[in-house]
């Protein structure tokens, strides 16, 4: 999970990262430069296994930094949201976004 202040995004907005070209694409979303480093050095340090893929996608934007997220096959693939932070702030003075980076089975997207 990565989480970024006033970075902007749009829960949902997903993406598999493949290659260094699709992090930037993936990142170019975000008003923040601290996501694109970040999510860089997420996909330098994984080595994902044959047949799967690294898949990014923002799940919150808002108060709070979940961190925990639920994954489920959906009728139109792979449905990912963040668990509910339990202790939520009322207030904040910039939302943050939340990234979550997940190790799938290529043929569950």
């Amino acid at each position: 999970m990565l989480t970024e202040t006033s970075a902007g995004g749009e829960v949902g907005s997903g993406a598999v990262l493949g290659d260094r070209a699709a992090v930037s694409a993936y990142a170019g979303q975000f008003t923040s430069p601290g996501v694109d480093e970040r999510l860089r050095a997420a996909y330098d340090a994984t080595r994902v296994p044959e047949g799967s893929v690294l898949y990014a996608v923002v799940v919150a934007v808002g108060c709070d930094a979940p961190t925990d997220v639920t994954v489920e096959e959906g009728p139109d693939g792979l449905e990912v949201a963040a668990v509910p932070v339990a202790a939520a702030q009322r207030e904040c003075f910039a939302p943050m976004t939340t990234v979550a980076l997940l190790e799938v089975p290529a043929q569950a997207l």
